[in-house]
């Protein structure tokens, strides 16, 4: 790795971050709200990728030193590295909130989300906020087997509940024939139109740009 860049300069390089995104930003001239972002685009690793990737691109220590202070070997820390940066590139809806800055990009995507499910309500007909779908999953009054799983996993509303299922995201002893179970509860109130699709939005990516996808491809749908 080029020694000549400074954090964050040289792991953005390394991210290959304009490339990936067809953005144009300077590395070197980070605005708040994009380090801002940058900061929470590192939540997505694990902890120990998170400690790995600042030894090596904060603290510019080599990948010989970080293995020997964590007794792994030189080559195990190298695959640490080169994994989570691989990850971020395949996953560059995280990498979209360095180069628009967290702020500005939350903000774009609540507005986003908002058209797209004011959009979805409608067509359903849930427009009014004592509408079952605004309701705590209690009250879909799904069998036990369910509803747990679901619970433990902090599912605990209606609306919660769609977002799951059109999502790729697994939870412990609720699978497909659970899922499929669900989904039927949700068609028999009336929380999705006949003949639906049930979409598979990508659950590796940011939980509001999940959202939007998930009511983008509901909508696409109908």
């Amino acid at each position: 790795m080029p020694r000549r860049y400074s954090y964050p300069e040289n792991l953005l390089s390394a991210l290959h971050l304009n490339e990936e995104t067809q953005r144009q930003i300077r590395y070197d001239e980070l605005t708040d709200d994009q380090r801002k972002g940058l900061e929470y685009t590192l939540t997505a690793l694990t902890e120990r990728e998170q400690i790995v990737l600042r030894h090596r691109f904060c603290d510019g220590l080599s990948c010989k030193t970080i293995a020997l202070r964590y007794n792994l070997s030189e080559n195990r820390a190298r695959g640490i590295v080169r994994d989570a940066l691989r990850w971020l590139r395949k996953n560059t809806a995280w990498l979209y909130y360095i180069t628009d800055g967290y702020d500005a990009r939350t903000a774009y995507l609540q507005k986003q989300l908002q058209t797209e499910e004011r959009m979805y309500c409608e067509r359903c007909g849930m427009t009014s906020p004592m509408h079952l779908y605004y309701q705590g999953l209690d009250a879909l009054h799904l069998p036990v087997k369910l509803h747990n799983p679901l619970c433990r996993n902090n599912v605990k509303t209606i609306r919660e509940l769609l977002i799951f299922l059109c999502s790729s995201a697994h939870i412990r002893n609720f699978g497909a024939l659970s899922k499929a179970a669900a989904w039927e509860h949700l068609l028999h109130e009336n929380l999705l139109p006949a003949g639906r699709t049930q979409p598979c939005c990508n659950a590796e990516t940011p939980r509001l740009d999940l959202e939007v996808q998930v009511f983008q491809a509901l909508n696409a749908h109908s």
